[in-house]
């Protein structure tokens, strides 16, 4: 028997062995790359709306960047304005201060406990750039009662003033006065609201007083330094 192949057969062998290896190539390697492809694409589809959501950020980068050094130094404002404590002492300071700068005549005070007004989780000053690092706050309203004798221009420059000008957080609850016809003068009240904000390891806040001496020396008339001495 001769086994002897013709060179029409070697070329049919060879057309064969290439159809085989081209199959093979299909099935173990373009199938597998194509699921490859496949997957990818679908990655692609489904990540999509976040590369458009994060085209749109980094488009307007700029924007951000200044409303968030914005924002920061709004913070950091409010922040200053917000002492860990407030006390009587420091509404009659603060309205011995506004005597003197709008002449307005404060005749008595009625002071009323402090009270919560939010309990929240905040950034303090040394941790503004760190948001994790947020602590529980609680704000503190404190109500003042301020009797006081005025007139509408004084009484329009205290407003002003205490919006305005006011080193802490201060604002008025609310003004009730009435004319008086005798003195040609407002009487009245005005209820001060100033706030305060506590948490752990915020700093100790203590009165600041000037250096001047409030009211009189001798308010009984109980000293007499310029009498005689009594005679021997």
């Amino acid at each position: 028997m001769s086994t002897k192949l013709s060179k029409k057969d070697v070329k049919l062998l060879i057309i064969v062995a290439g159809l085989l290896v081209f199959l093979l190539c299909y099935l173990l390697v373009y199938n597998n790359l194509m699921d490859k492809k496949d997957a990818v694409d679908a990655q692609i589809t489904e990540l999509q709306p976040k590369l458009q959501e994060y085209q749109e950020y980094a488009a307007h980068q700029k924007e951000y960047e200044e409303k968030t050094a914005e924002a920061k130094e709004n913070i950091s404002a409010t922040l200053a304005k917000l002492p860990s404590s407030y006390y009587p002492e420091d509404v009659i300071l603060y309205t011995t201060g506004l005597e003197r700068s709008i002449g307005i005549d404060a005749t008595g005070f009625t002071f009323a406990d402090p009270v919560s007004v939010n309990q929240f989780t905040g950034v303090t000053e040394e941790n503004l750039d760190d948001p994790s690092k947020a602590v529980d706050m609680t704000a503190y309203e404190t109500q003042t009662t301020v009797d006081l004798n005025t007139d509408y221009p004084k009484l329009k420059n205290l407003i002003n003033s205490v919006y305005k000008d006011s080193e802490t957080l201060t604002g008025i609850d609310s003004v009730s006065v009435s004319y008086d016809p005798e003195t040609a003068l407002l009487t009245g009240n005005v209820v001060l609201d100033k706030f305060y904000l506590t948490y752990a390891d915020a700093p100790e806040y203590t009165t600041t007083t000037p250096a001047t001496t409030y009211g009189i020396a001798d308010p009984f008339g109980s000293l007499d330094t310029g009498a005689p001495a009594p005679a021997q």
